[in-house]
């Protein structure tokens, strides 16, 4: 477009210098006639005496012969100037037609190649969403084989509650249990930390599942496979969540003892253990209950449905 545009400038500079000689020449041509009408017009004195001799009448034979000439020679060259311009701006024009025929195939191609250009990246983004999508797929595929492996390979640790799991039921006396954690999977398991709480429960509630209060805890950093480590669960007087609290057992009192002998409480012991297998973090929930058996002939219930449902894994 700017080389259009630079050519019809350069054809308005020509023509404007074409109408500057044109100008030029109808000029002499009004000055001539002008001088012509002068003459014309002029008085003539008519004496008798004076007549016009031989050398005057060549003169202005060769006068009017020399404006019938320049008159003539104007005349020819602004049609010689009129031709030029006329030629010039057909040439102009069908250049200028040439170039905006060039110009709309260029437009044309353009569109083309841009047309074909974006089709091609259509084509890449696709074949790169198909890849992406692809190596995604291969991913999940190499991380679903890995948590299978882990799965199959990783370190599982149970809880156990031994029989009998409460080994004193008698009043004023502490209740204590004996809670085992085993390894039972195909790898170590690290950084194991275990938990247990016993809670005397009125019939009609539930336990808490409280492990803020004094409570027993294991720590250790390695459970090999199949591995043990016992724990052995109590009740405290004092019920603190600091590390370290020297809390005195806590015995079961003579009305804990006798709801306990009618049915009107049970005693819940319930775990937990956290570990880590392959960087994973996992762990466990167990919980477990005893009751006084009723006489015979006599059903006792017992609202303990939390805690045989507290029994859980994580699904890391």
């Amino acid at each position: 477009m700017f080389g259009m545009d630079n050519e019809l400038a350069a054809i308005g500079e020509r023509l404007k210098a074409i109408e500057e000689v044109l100008t030029e020449h109808i000029g002499a041509i009004r000055s001539a006639q002008e001088r012509h009408e002068k003459l014309e017009a002029s008085p003539k004195i008519v004496r008798a005496e004076i007549a016009f001799d031989d050398a005057s009448k060549r003169e202005n034979k060769a006068e009017a012969d020399r404006q019938h000439s320049t008159q003539h020679s104007i005349s020819r060259t602004a049609w010689y100037a009129f031709v030029a311009a006329f030629l010039l701006a057909s040439a102009s024009y069908l250049q200028l037609n040439e170039m905006r025929t060039q110009t709309a195939q260029v437009f044309r191609q353009s569109e083309i190649e841009n047309a074909s250009a974006s089709r091609r990246t259509a084509e890449v983004f696709e074949q790169l969403r198909i890849a992406q999508e692809q190596a995604k797929a291969a991913q999940d595929s190499v991380k679903a084989i890995q948590r299978q492996t882990q799965g199959a390979e990783r370190a599982w640790i149970t809880i156990e509650m031994p029989q009998p799991t409460i080994t004193t039921i008698a009043e004023n006396q502490p209740i204590t249990g004996q809670i085992r954690f085993t390894n039972s999977g195909q790898s170590m398991a690290r950084k194991i930390w275990a938990e247990a709480v016993i809670e005397v429960v009125k019939n009609g509630m539930n336990p808490k599942f409280d492990y803020t209060s004094d409570h027993n805890q294991a720590l250790t950093g390695l459970l090999l496979k199949n591995e043990t480590m016992d724990l052995t669960a109590s009740r405290y007087v004092h019920q603190r969540s600091k590390p370290g609290s020297n809390a005195v057992l806590l015995p079961l009192s003579h009305d804990e003892f006798q709801e306990y002998l009618v049915g009107k409480s049970y005693i819940a012991v319930y775990a937990r253990v956290r570990y880590q297998a392959f960087g994973i973090h996992h762990w466990t929930t167990r919980c477990a209950y005893f009751a006084q058996k009723p006489p015979p002939g006599v059903t006792w219930f017992f609202t303990a449905y939390k805690c045989t449902n507290y029994g859980d894994v994580d699904d890391n």
